[in-house]
């Protein structure tokens, strides 16, 4: 009981925090978009860089030169060497890392407060001015090569992507972020500097910073080292992964099964879903909550504890600027593969009634998780960033919590009956 007080206690008093605390919001004359919240006496600074489109902007033949370019930028600019680079922010305390999504590409900065102009000046450094170096691009490349192999190691990682592959049909959501082995083989250092110089944008760029540094110091630093982003004619470049995929009524039923060197089976089941756009998001991201989130969730009480019949069971609701995916997925033993697939669709179609204990349960739940995970100063100035970056608004960073707490039986109700249609249930089988 103390247990359940004390995480009630810890979650409130980060909910207080967040509606608490002051955020400085500002378009430079650059075109960046800066967000700042102070956190004085913390003695660091996070900083995350957001560039609006992440691998969704690829064709199928250059997938995973996104991923790739991201790595480059750590690789050397005109003023240092992938060398210098990684001594120069260990000597500041500081780190630099950079990845990818689906709708967005992240930078990210860590550093002690005292040492933040020089460690900045760097990160500015970085993003405005990499060289590429031919070398580093094909050790950076042969690194992600062998990622791609270890996949095939993983039923979970393999299983994913034919679900994705599957679901969205040829849209670049289907493909994985790190891309396919065969295309990314054949990239070039060349066709990674095209791909930045059309990515890094001024008017795409997006600045959160959370730390022990004060607005006016920032903003000053910002404009000092962000004084001409690169540009180009918002012609030449378009995030093919932008606006619906399809609408809702056009989606499909489809089963595929695939044979796997596992010695047991995976299975994914699920369907297009609304965009984090969307009036219905929070209440689906509620929905899975109460549906696959966690141990006390239906799925896993349904498919572990009643039946034994999984050692993994659990669903998921990404946020996507487009068309999302509301998907379950399930480890077991072959033989029980097709006891496990009917039980997912029984879960499914008597999902409703959702009961009102279950309801405040799953709020809780989802509360607490997103709450917790602002423990770290990085992510708190990564919710900022990245609610910008998927068109919500940093402010969504405290809506979201309202609107999860705003839910009500009959929205749920509404939106299971709209959306939860399992006659359209994509599943794929690895046995």
């Amino acid at each position: 009981m103390k247990k359940y007080i004390y995480c009630f206690f810890a979650f409130s008093l980060q909910l207080s925090f967040l509606s608490a605390q002051v955020i400085n919001y500002t378009k430079l004359d650059s075109g960046v978009t800066l967000i700042h919240v102070e956190e004085k006496g913390s003695g660091t600074v996070s900083a995350s860089l957001f560039v609006r489109g992440g691998n969704s902007g690829e064709s199928a033949q250059e997938s995973g030169i996104t991923w790739l370019m991201l790595k480059l930028l750590l690789k050397g600019t005109g003023k240092y060497n992938a060398e210098q680079i990684a001594l120069e922010t260990e000597l500041l305390g500081a780190s630099i890392t950079s990845g990818c999504s689906n709708d967005y590409s992240e930078i990210s900065l860590t550093v002690l407060a005292k040492n933040f102009t020089p460690a900045f000046q760097i990160f500015a450094d970085v993003i405005n001015n990499p060289v590429f170096p031919e070398k580093e691009f094909e050790t950076e490349k042969r690194k992600l090569l062998a990622t791609i192999m270890s996949k095939n190691d993983s039923i979970f990682d393999t299983s994913l992507d034919l679900f994705y592959e599957t679901i969205y049909r040829g849209h670049p959501y289907g493909m994985p972020v790190t891309g396919y082995y065969a295309s990314v083989s054949s990239l070039t250092v060349a066709q990674a500097a095209d791909r930045y110089n059309k990515m890094f944008r001024k008017d795409d760029m997006i600045i959160s910073v959370a730390g022990d540094i004060e607005f006016a110091k920032l903003k000053e630093t910002v404009e000092k080292f962000f004084p001409g982003v690169k540009q180009v004619p918002a012609e030449e470049y378009s995030n093919a992964g932008s606006g619906l995929l399809y609408a809702q009524g056009e989606s499909f039923a489809e089963k595929k099964i695939f044979k796997g060197k596992f010695g047991q089976s995976f299975i994914f089941s699920g369907f297009l879903a609304p965009c984090a756009g969307e009036r219905v998001y929070p209440a689906i991201k509620l929905i899975n909550a109460i549906y696959g989130g966690g141990m006390g969730s239906r799925l896993f009480e349904q498919l572990r504890e009643k039946y034994g019949f999984v050692y993994e069971a659990s669903s998921f609701y990404p946020t996507r600027i487009s068309s999302s995916v509301f998907a379950v997925y399930a480890g077991t033993s072959k033989e029980n593969i097709e006891s496990v697939e009917s039980a997912i669709k029984d879960t499914l179609k008597n999902i409703s009634p959702i009961s009102e204990q279950e309801l405040l349960a799953g709020k809780e739940f989802l509360k607490g998780t997103y709450l917790m995970d602002h423990r770290t100063q990085y992510k708190r100035a990564w919710y900022l960033g990245m609610w910008e970056a998927v068109g919500l608004g940093y402010g969504y960073d405290t809506t979201y919590i309202k609107d999860i707490d705003n839910v009500t039986p009959y929205e749920i109700h509404r939106v299971i009956g709209a959306y939860f249609d399992i006659s359209k249930l994509v599943t794929i089988i690895v046995e």
